[in-house]
């Protein structure tokens, strides 16, 4: 079973933040700027198989630490981004099969351990994509 670790040098705002209602573009400037981050995920080999993310925040010196649940959306953008990056085939359901978000830990800078774990072809082409 393969399993690949990196640290994506990106956090988004709480989903608290979201809630409160956020303008589209503003939208844009996150998922974008935290797309770029995942650049530095470029060299893995891709998955091709289904996978399993595990999340772990890390809260830099000045940087509050937030419950597992307000991390959805950096963890969505970084998804979107190993997409991007071609690091993983897709996010469909086939693909990801399940994520994890851990407690926030300190650390000399903010950011997201990501690692992902291959676990096999279970359930590729058993799903049917709703539009």
């Amino acid at each position: 079973m393969r399993q690949e670790r990196v640290f994506i040098p990106w956090e988004g705002p709480s989903l608290n933040k979201i809630w409160a209602g956020m303008h589209w573009a503003k939208r844009k400037d996150i998922a974008d700027t935290g797309h770029r981050a995942c650049l530095v995920a470029r060299g893995l080999k891709p998955f091709i198989g289904a996978v399993k993310i595990t999340f772990q925040p890390v809260a830099g010196p000045r940087k509050r630490r937030y419950d597992c649940c307000n991390y959805a959306l950096t963890n969505k953008v970084i998804v979107d981004g190993l997409v991007r990056m071609k690091v993983l085939t897709d996010d469909w359901i086939d693909n990801v099969k399940g994520t994890e978000t851990l407690a926030a830990v300190r650390g000399e800078r903010s950011g997201t351990w990501v690692a992902i774990t291959e676990i096999g072809d279970y359930g590729a082409g058993h799903g049917e994509r709703q539009a």
